[in-house]
């Protein structure tokens, strides 16, 4: 007995189709890590289940961790916006307070 996933349509056994395993746990851990850990973690989930998801539309990967893979996609995906997000706020305070600062006048030096 194989352990992937096997599709068939009561043909017999000849016409069985073997599809590859789901990466939904390791997608879902990437999404969650990439909030605890690393935002880059974030960006593997988010690649990792965008593959996942259009193979298992075609039908060449197990659906099974379908779910868990769009959970972690979406962790992901929530993850690098609102860092990406945090930084452009950081970047734009930084770049008014540098421009909005008002410059202190040069003393006159009397003799």
């Amino acid at each position: 007995m194989s352990s992937s996933p096997e599709i068939s349509d009561g043909i017999g056994d000849s016409e069985r189709v073997h599809l590859s395993p789901h990466r939904g746990v390791m997608i879902l851990c990437f999404g969650i890590l990439s909030w605890f850990l690393c935002p880059i973690f974030g960006v593997v989930a988010w690649v990792m289940a965008n593959g996942d998801l259009r193979q298992m539309e075609a039908g060449t990967m197990d659906m099974s961790g379908k779910d868990m893979t769009k959970t972690g996609k979406i962790l992901g995906m929530v993850n690098v916006i609102l860092v990406i997000g945090v930084l452009f706020l950081i970047l734009l305070f930084m770049l008014l307070m540098v421009f909005l600062t008002p410059t202190l006048p040069a003393q006159v030096i009397v003799s």
